[in-house]
C-alpha cells in the first residue's frame, strides 16, 4: 500500500470524531439558531419555522429585550474574565517570586499545598465557597470579627456577585499560574543575572532587561489563556448563584442556558451561542497566534 494512503487511512478515525465531536453540533446549532424552535417544537416538528437571521438581527437590535440582555451579560463577562485575568497574573507573578527557589523538602511542600485549589474538584470547591460566602456565613463572621465591616454584606447579590465570582476563580487558578510561572522563571539562565550583578545591575534593572523580557510571552499567553477559559466558564456562576443569577453575574455563557433550557426558546440560544463561539474563536486565534511565534531573547538565547 502507498504510504501517503496509509497516513489517510491511519488518521481517519481522527477524522470521525472530529466530526461527530465538533462539526455536526455546529452545523446543528447553526440549523436551530435559524429557526424558532422551543418547547412545543420538541413535541411536534411541524410546528418548528424557518425565521432566517431573525435571531441574530433580535439580539443586534438596539430596541430589544434581547440585545439588552444581550449587551448586559456581554459586558459582565468581559468584567469578569478581566477582572480574572488580572487577578491571575498577579498573584501568579508575585507566587513565583516569593517561592523558595532551592529544590528542597520545603518547596515540594509548599507546591503540593498550592496545587490543593487547582486539584479540587470544582463543583465541590465552588460549593463550599457557596456557603462562606453567604450573608451568615464565615466571611462576614470573620470580617466583623476583625471589626473590617460592621454589619454583614450579600456577596451574593448585586454588584457585589461579580467579585464574589472574580475572587473564586481566582482562588481556583491561581495555583496553576504560580507554577507556571516559576517554571518560566527557572527557565531565565542565572548567568544572565551573574553577569548583570557584576556590572552594577540592581534588583530593579534585572527585573526590567532580563525578567521581565524572558518572561514576557508567557506572560501574554497566560493572559490570553485566562480569557479564554473565563469567557467560557458555566459552571462557576451556575453553581455559585444558580438559574437565578443577579444580573451583575449573568456571564453569556450562563444567558446562553437560561435561554435554552429555562425559556425553552432554543433559536436565540443557538444564535447566542454562534456568536459567543466566534468571539472564543478569535481569541483562539489569537492565542495560536502569539504561541507560533518566538520572543527575539529567547531566539538568542537557544542560539
Amino acid at each position: 500500500m502507498n504510504p501517503f494512503h496509509r497516513s489517510q487511512l491511519l488518521g481517519l478515525p481522527l477524522v470521525v470524531l472530529l466530526t461527530i465531536g465538533y462539526a455536526l453540533p455546529l452545523t446543528l446549532s447553526i440549523a436551530i439558531s435559524l429557526s424558532d424552535l422551543d418547547a412545543s417544537g420538541l413535541r411536534q416538528a411541524s410546528e418548528i419555522s424557518f425565521e432566517g437571521l431573525q435571531n441574530f438581527e433580535r439580539a443586534l437590535d438596539p430596541s430589544s429585550s434581547l440585545a439588552h440582555e444581550l449587551w448586559v451579560s456581554a459586558r459582565q463577562t468581559g468584567l469578569f474574565a478581566l477582572g480574572s485575568a488580572l487577578g491571575l497574573l498577579g498573584l501568579g507573578w508575585i507566587g513565583a517570586l516569593l517561592l523558595p527557589t532551592t529544590s528542597s523538602s520545603r518547596e515540594r511542600g509548599i507546591k503540593a499545598l498550592l496545587l490543593l485549589p487547582w486539584a479540587m474538584p470544582a463543583i465541590a470547591a465552588i460549593l463550599g465557597w457557596r456557603l462562606m460566602l453567604l450573608h451568615d456565613g464565615i466571611v462576614n463572621d470573620a470580617l466583623m470579627t476583625f471589626g473590617l465591616i460592621p454589619q454583614p454584606i450579600h456577596w451574593l447579590l448585586g454588584p457585589n456577585a461579580l467579585g464574589s465570582m472574580i475572587v473564586v476563580n481566582v482562588w481556583a487558578y491561581f495555583p496553576f499560574f504560580i507554577l507556571v510561572f516559576e517554571a518560566g522563571l527557572r527557565a531565565v539562565p542565572t548567568s544572565w543575572y551573574e553577569a548583570a550583578h557584576l556590572d552594577g545591575a540592581g534588583p530593579w534593572r534585572r527585573f526590567r532587561h532580563i525578567t521581565w523580557p524572558s518572561m514576557r510571552g508567557l506572560t501574554v499567553r497566560m493572559g490570553l489563556l485566562s480569557l479564554l477559559w473565563s469567557v467560557l466558564n458555566f459552571h462557576l456562576p451556575y453553581t455559585l448563584f444558580g438559574a437565578s443569577a443577579p444580573e451583575s453575574a449573568t456571564t453569556l455563557p450562563l444567558l446562553i442556558y437560561l435561554h435554552a433550557f429555562q425559556r425553552w426558546q432554543f433559536g436565540s440560544g443557538a444564535a447566542l451561542s454562534l456568536m459567543l463561539f466566534i468571539v472564543e474563536l478569535i481569541l483562539a486565534l489569537i492565542l495560536i497566534r502569539v504561541l507560533l511565534r518566538r520572543e527575539p531573547l529567547m531566539r538568542d538565547a537557544h542560539g
